[in-house]
């Protein structure tokens, strides 16, 4: 005698289905698919075309001066309208604060003015342009950066900043 052993057969739940049941099944899925597939296109497409995504620097020419301000890897380029250029970022605050720190304070590109103020300003030697402000402000998870700057030449910026400096 022999001992035969049975093969249970597995189904999937679509060879149970009925033609009709089985056409809504494949559209369904098809749908889902095109739908998932359009969402990651449209998502690829804003990041590489950003000025910024996948670069440290910033860099816009307004009239002869080139204002070039390094940034944090990743961070989503949004507008450069009247002096403030607008950043979105996932970096966590901490770290966006401590990268523009070590660059502004760190760099021999940058020379510091408090123009008789207690802000500090920082001259861009290569751009000549002055960065006036960095803000870090959190949203739930995207960090806004709001860099000000002017290009405003540096024999007369302080005067305008504090215009109480007596001129020599």
């Amino acid at each position: 005698m022999e001992n035969k052993k049975t093969k249970r057969k597995v189904t999937h739940k679509t060879n149970r289905m009925s033609k009709k049941e089985l056409n809504t099944y494949k559209k369904r899925n098809f749908v889902i698919e095109g739908i998932i597939l359009f969402i990651v296109l449209i998502l690829a497409f804003l990041v590489l075309c950003n000025k910024t995504f996948i670069h440290t620097k910033y860099e816009h020419k307004i009239g002869g001066v080139k204002v070039s301000v390094n940034i944090p890897r990743f961070t989503y380029f949004v507008s450069d309208k009247d002096g403030v250029i607008t950043l979105k970022t996932l970096g966590k605050t901490k770290f966006v604060k401590e990268f523009f720190d070590e660059e502004l304070n760190n760099s021999e590109i940058y020379d510091l003015y408090y123009c008789e103020t207690d802000k500090p300003y920082y001259y861009n030697n290569v751009g000549k342009f002055f960065i006036t402000d960095i803000e870090v402000k959190k949203n739930v998870a995207i960090k806004t950066i709001k860099i000000h700057y002017t290009t405003e030449d540096y024999n007369t910026f302080c005067m305008t900043v504090n215009p109480d400096i007596i001129e020599e």
